[in-house]
């Protein structure tokens, strides 16, 4: 089945070479940039993050598409806690299975969204307490807390998930192409 798509900048076929106008590993990336500044302008959003990690699983599937690269994508995410907690925290969101066997990226007691106060000295013993601001912090365990800690804000979280997809030379040239 072949299905059109409309947008404000044109028509795109669909099938197996995307979906509206993301159409390669390019675009893709493109997406993951724009989640990125949505969530770091609002990092309390669970749809944001949603949307971040949701669309950051998916670019090994558009990198290394189809079934015959099954066993790249299952290397690449076993090998690289990165990889592996998104794929814990996407698979756990779009499955609401999020204590699956397999899944050991993500302590049981998941994610929350924190409350930050900042104080600042403004000299002679006063200080100013600046409004609360939240985010959203995912818990580790196994290799994703050895790397990070015991916790990540979902922010850090984008931006290195973002920082390892623009250095990664697998799909660089991809991302380069114009």
């Amino acid at each position: 089945m072949n299905v059109r798509a409309h947008s404000s900048v044109g028509v795109t076929n669909v099938g197996t070479t995307g979906v509206f106008t993301l159409s390669s590993p390019r675009d893709l990336f493109e997406k993951l940039r724009h989640d990125l500044e949505e969530l770091a302008a609002k990092p309390d959003n669970p749809y944001l993050a949603f949307n971040f990690v949701v669309t950051a699983e998916h670019m090994l599937d558009w990198v290394h598409p189809g079934p015959a690269n099954e066993k790249i994508r299952r290397a690449r995410r076993d090998s690289e806690p990165l990889l592996a907690l998104i794929s814990h925290l996407a698979s756990g969101a779009k499955h609401f299975a999020f204590l699956l066997p397999h899944h050991k990226a993500v302590e049981d007691r998941g994610s929350e969204i924190v409350s930050v106060s900042t104080i600042l000295s403004a000299g002679r013993g006063s200080r100013i307490i600046q409004q609360p601001h939240s985010y959203l912090i995912v818990h580790l365990d196994g290799q994703a807390e050895q790397k990070f800690g015991p916790y990540i804000g979902i922010v850090d979280l984008a931006k290195a998930t973002y920082e390892y997809w623009s250095k990664d030379s697998s799909i660089q040239s991809s991302i380069d192409a114009p």
